[in-house]
């Protein structure tokens, strides 16, 4: 099985593009009132404590790629609005190649409201539309054979997965892949909240895996509950030994990734915490970023951790370092 991205190919990146609207609520507000309160035009939030930025977890991702010096070009679909073009133009201004990208006239680019407490922890996510957005009007044949074959990685998140009529297009564009060579990266992102689980959930996520050489996931959130368990380990390791390199983000726990019997592992660096959001598409994209480099898998945790922990330190969704500011972190940590 083939985990490693070509490296004389640039990495394709399809999935969700969206703007992010951050609530942080006041002490002994509630997530509720705190929504219900901004969005019927009440001052509920104190100045400065409600943003909006660009978002979506792949598009995260590959603004992160960008600025790590990996050629990245993304696929997908976006509202004919002031969000979609705000959405496609940070992309560009990061480096990121938006041609194969497609306005759609008939549905909004989606916007995700956060609500997060005084510690900016997140309490609360939603998403307008609910169904429907643009982003879920992704059609396969967007991306033909003779274009992912310009490709040397696909990489992909449950987010589209979820949405119908994109789920079952992206997994048709994922056997392509396969079908070609070209390895496929996975982040599970389940988000139960916003999107319910069921039988006909859980057929399109285990399918989307077995499409995969790289699966990313959170332990307890994610490969816990795909697999029915509470030994998320187990379920990872299970994975691993079916040749896919399957890596656990916990947070601020040990990171670990499985692969062919083996483990690795590598902690978590202990910053201040300004905001998680976007944390886990910062992870993927050091990791990736490093991977495509030819690094070990265990220094590939180490880059995914350091792209995070980099992240986590400013507000917003998208703050992963450029090559400069991630190699200035590391060798701080190294001294």
């Amino acid at each position: 099985m083939n985990t490693v991205p070509c490296p004389a190919r640039p990495v394709l990146c399809i999935g969700d593009y969206n703007a992010d609207i951050v609530i942080v609520k006041r002490p002994g507000q509630t997530e509720q009132n705190a929504a219900a309160q901004l969005l019927g035009g009440q001052t509920a939030i104190p100045q400065g404590q409600t943003s909006v930025s660009a978002g979506g977890t792949v598009a995260n991702t590959a603004s992160g790629l960008a600025r790590l010096e990996v050629p990245v070009s993304v696929a997908g679909c976006v509202g004919q609005d002031s969000f979609g073009r705000f959405s496609l133009h940070t992309l560009e201004e990061d480096g990121v190649d938006t041609s194969l990208m497609r306005f759609v006239s008939d549905a909004y680019t989606m916007l995700t409201i956060n609500v997060e407490d005084e510690q900016r922890r997140r309490e609360l996510s939603a998403m307008y539309p609910e169904t429907g957005a643009a982003y879920a009007l992704f059609q396969s044949k967007d991306v033909p054979d003779e274009t992912l074959r310009r490709f040397g990685m696909l990489y992909t998140s449950g987010i589209i997965l979820s949405a119908e009529p994109s789920g079952a297009e992206i997994l048709d564009c994922m056997a392509r892949c396969r079908g070609l060579g070209i390895p496929v990266a996975f982040d599970i992102n389940l988000r139960i909240s916003a999107h319910g689980w069921d039988g006909r959930l859980e057929e399109k996520f285990l399918r989307a895996v077995e499409l995969s050489d790289i699966v990313f996931g959170s332990g307890e959130e994610e490969y816990a509950v795909l697999y029915r368990t509470a030994d998320y380990r187990a379920a990872a390791a299970a994975l691993g030994d079916r040749g896919k390199l399957a890596v656990c983000k916990n947070g601020a726990e040990d990171t670990l990734a499985f692969q062919d019997g083996r483990q690795w592992s590598a902690a978590a660096f202990p910053v201040t915490v300004a905001d998680t959001l976007g944390a886990g598409d910062a992870f993927n994209a050091g990791f990736l970023a490093a991977m495509r480099q030819g690094l070990p898998v265990g220094e590939c945790l180490v880059w995914g951790n350091a792209t995070a922990a980099c992240s986590i330190q400013k507000l917003g969704s998208r703050n992963c370092p450029d090559s400069a500011g991630l190699q200035a972190f590391l060798n701080r940590w190294k001294q």
